[in-house]
């Protein structure tokens, strides 16, 4: 049961998104609590800092737990190694102190957030047809990493790329 205004949002944005929009909300809020690490990292609050950093890992295990190595085992295999080294520089931040690794993997998040983002866009304004229903236009289909059947215009296709 969501605690305050912020989990009530929280919990009715993950009930009503589409997978898509699920991993454009997986990465906006490992951004956010790496945000939160940093403030308290200039302020000097080690345990907040602390549980900021460990809530941005546990986003990226979710992130990396939910590819489909069968449907895009290239991509899946890349973005793999890229959240297993983000995660790497998050310990590195935690240890020893240090704001660089958590701008790095902010960046990282960002980019990769950015194109997420547009195909969740593009999902949620296409509308997604029943389940065995064939849409009535039909534009290049691609599988994305986590095996939903993305209905996209070509030039999406390279927010599937690193």
């Amino acid at each position: 049961m969501a605690t305050n205004y912020s989990d009530s949002y929280l919990e009715a944005s993950v009930d009503s998104a589409s997978p898509l929009q699920l991993i454009d909300l997986a990465y906006e809020s490992a951004i956010a609590a790496i945000e939160d690490a940093r403030e308290h990292l200039r302020c000097g609050r080690i345990a907040e800092r602390a549980r900021s950093i460990t809530r941005a890992t546990t986003f990226l295990l979710e992130l990396s737990a939910a590819l489909d190595h069968k449907a895009a085992p290239e991509m899946s295999l890349h973005l793999a190694r890229l959240y297993e080294y983000m995660m790497d520089r998050l310990r590195e931040a935690n240890f020893q102190q240090s704001e660089k690794p958590l701008i790095e993997v902010e960046g990282l998040l960002r980019a990769l957030g950015e194109s997420w983002s547009t195909i969740a866009m593009a999902d949620a304004e296409a509308g997604r047809p029943p389940e065995g229903s064939v849409p009535q236009k039909t534009v290049s289909t691609q599988d994305n990493p986590w095996g939903q059947r993305v209905e996209s215009p070509s030039s999406l296709g390279a927010a599937y790329s690193l």
